[in-house]
């Protein structure tokens, strides 16, 4: 796994890179949080490839998925698109 660290004025978190979902499950039990919900935010045709699979891996968790899914294309990846779903 690679941790890339972000830091800015107002936050501060960890990205994680991994080369498959296999450790998924473990890696968010690893975070130390009791997490009930999940969402999985994607553009449609990344989630065409990998969505299927991500829940398959969180399913060890017991926990609610949600999966939201945009158009496609560098114009729907702004805030609007996130707001039309918060």
């Amino acid at each position: 796994m690679t941790t890339v660290h972000v830091s800015t004025p107002l936050k501060e978190y960890d990205i994680l890179f991994e080369q498959n979902f296999d450790n998924f499950a473990t890696t968010i039990n690893g975070l130390g949080k009791n997490y009930s919900k999940i969402a999985i935010i994607s553009d449609d045709k990344v989630a065409s490839y990998y969505s299927e699979d991500l829940v398959k891996a969180l399913e060890p968790l017991s926990i609610e998925v949600y999966e939201h899914h945009f158009p496609n294309g560098e114009i729907n990846k702004n805030y609007k698109t996130i707001n039309g779903f918060l």
